[in-house]
Order: structure tokens, then C-alpha cells, then sequence
């Protein structure tokens, strides 16, 4: 089991690698993927019993440069640890040897906001569940510096877009869980700083596509899709998709979340980070996929 599970680690790795190599040059867009940034945000860590998080921090600059990195875990707790990167280096980094997870739920989830002095640097997180067998792996979002901004970084969006989900239900010969969607708001002017009770104060507009009609002579109507709104508020925002929808048999959906919240000090909005977690058990093992929310760059924080 832990063999076949850190096989699956190095493929899914691979696969960000070859993704990367092969991905177009653009220019600098806040949570763009693949741009190295001074700042990257990870959404999402768990540490959890049968649960492993790694961390790679790669410095692509030719001088060396000390990163800081805060976690946060699903209240808003915080803890910072330090490493240092020389030239060119990739550093492997297990959250576990840097903070202290309790076992009453403190830092086993949340996420991690990493900052630096130049625009050097490129994240990817993996996450095992040895018990399940499967693993994901997830770049992290990535902001660079700006000097005639309103905030010293490019700031995250106020609204993400997750492009595609589907609810749990059988699957072939497996169970598709009902996916996990996961939303942080690290704060918009001071990485690593403390956030107020409620940055996450989001309205989310799902779209659920309906089986559609069957006309006659082998003809159907296309699928209607109904519109579905809620809202949610709290520190960090990790719920099943069903409960977000409001369904909960299996149907093939997409949604967009907006932020509201704002910061008291600089009236700036928090921006959003987000993450889609599904998974796949079956009797010879399970399997898991996951997809960053897409940013809608029209709605950068302004005062």
C-alpha cells in the first residue's frame, strides 16, 4: 500500500512537471499558475491521521533568498517557520516537522501563505491518503511584487470559477464522493498577517445541468440548467459540493464564488484562493483529481 501510494506520488508529480515545460510563457496575472511570484498561496494542507502533505519550494533566481511561511488552520490560528533556499534550489518541505499539529483538530487542516524578498519562487503541494490509496497534487497560487499598486502584491480575485463538478454517486465500479470544495482568503495587503473572524463573507451562484426530454424518433431537448444561489461565512471555507449545490443526488454542475468580505484597516476586499477535491473508491484502490479555481482577473480588490 505505502509502495503503490509513492508511486502515485512521483506520477502525479511528473505530470506537473511535464504540464509546466510544455505550458505557454504569459505575462505576470494574479493567481496565474506557473509564473514564479515573491508571494504563493496553498489552499489547502491536511495532516490529518493517514494523511500527508508535502511541500516543494523551488528558488528559480541566481541569488539565495529566505522564504517565510505561515500557516493557518481552519479558525485562523496561526504559526511561521523559516527556510532558507540558495541558488537554483528545491527544497522538500513536510509541514509536520515545522509545526505542531494537536490532535483536537488545531493545524491538521487550513492553508499556507509563503511570501519572499523577489519574484523567485514556484510551489507545488502533494497530499496522500495512504489509507485510501490515492494522492493529488496541486500548484500553489503564485502573485508578484508591485510597486504602483494599492497593495504590494498583485492581489488575488474577489471571484473564482470552479469550470466543472459532479456530485457523489456510483461511478463504473467505484464510488465517486461528493467533492470537496475549498476556499481561502489569506489577507490582501499583509501575508502571514492575523485575519479577522470572517474574511471568507462569499455568495456562490451554482449552475446544475438537468437531464433533458426525450422528444420522440430518437431526438431529446438539450439539457436545461437551473440556477442555484447561497451564501457562506467563516474563516475558511471547506464543504462538500453537494452542500454548496443543495443536491444531493449525482448531477453535473459549475459555480462561481464572490467574496464580500473587507478589510477593516484599508477597506480592501480579500481576495479568494480555492481548490476542488473529488475522489474515486473502489475495491482495488481509489483515486483522486483535483483542479484549481479559476480567478476572474476583472475583480481585483480595489479600497
Amino acid at each position: 500500500m505505502i509502495r503503490r501510494s509513492v508511486v502515485t506520488i512521483i506520477a502525479f508529480f511528473g505530470l506537473i512537471i511535464a504540464s509546466s515545460a510544455l505550458s505557454p510563457a504569459a505575462d505576470a496575472a494574479t493567481n496565474a499558475e506557473l509564473v514564479p511570484g515573491s508571494r504563493i498561496v496553498f489552499p489547502y494542507y491536511d495532516l490529518r491521521p493517514e494523511y500527508t502533505t508535502l511541500l516543494f519550494l523551488t528558488n528559480t533566481s541566481s541569488s539565495p533568498v529566505s522564504v517565510a511561511l505561515e500557516f493557518y488552520d481552519a479558525s485562523c490560528a496561526r504559526q511561521d517557520a523559516t527556510v532558507g533556499l540558495s541558488a537554483g534550489d528545491i527544497n522538500l518541505i513536510d509541514p509536520r516537522q515545522v509545526i505542531s499539529a494537536t490532535a483536537f483538530g488545531s493545524f491538521l487542516q487550513g492553508f499556507i501563505d509563503v511570501t519572499t524578498g523577489a519574484d523567485a519562487l514556484i510551489g507545488t503541494a502533494v497530499i496522500v491518503n495512504v489509507a485510501a490509496d490515492w494522492a493529488i497534487a496541486y500548484n500553489g497560487a503564485p502573485a508578484r511584487r508591485q510597486t504602483d499598486g494599492i497593495t504590494p502584491f498583485e492581489p488575488y480575485p474577489t471571484r473564482l470559477f470552479l469550470p466543472a463538478f459532479l456530485t457523489g454517486g456510483q461511478l463504473g465500479n467505484g464510488d465517486l464522493t461528493d467533492g470537496l470544495l475549498i476556499v481561502a482568503a489569506p489577507h490582501p495587503t499583509l501575508p502571514g498577517a492575523e485575519l479577522p473572524d470572517k474574511p471568507v463573507q462569499a455568495s456562490a451562484e451554482v449552475f446544475l445541468e438537468q437531464e433533458g426530454s426525450t422528444v420522440g424518433h430518437g431526438q431529446h431537448h438539450p439539457p436545461d440548467v437551473t440556477q442555484r444561489s447561497s451564501g457562506f461565512s467563516g474563516h475558511y471555507m471547506m464543504l462538500p459540493i453537494g452542500a454548496v449545490a443543495g443536491i444531493s443526488t449525482p448531477t453535473l454542475g459549475w459555480l462561481s464564488i464572490t467574496n464580500h468580505a473587507v478589510d477593516d484597516t484599508t477597506g480592501i476586499r480579500f481576495g479568494l484562493v480555492g481548490l476542488y477535491i473529488q475522489t474515486l473508491l473502489g475495491s482495488d484502490g481509489g483515486s483522486a483529481m483535483t483542479i484549481r479555481l479559476s480567478g476572474d482577473p476583472t475583480t481585483a480588490p480595489a479600497p
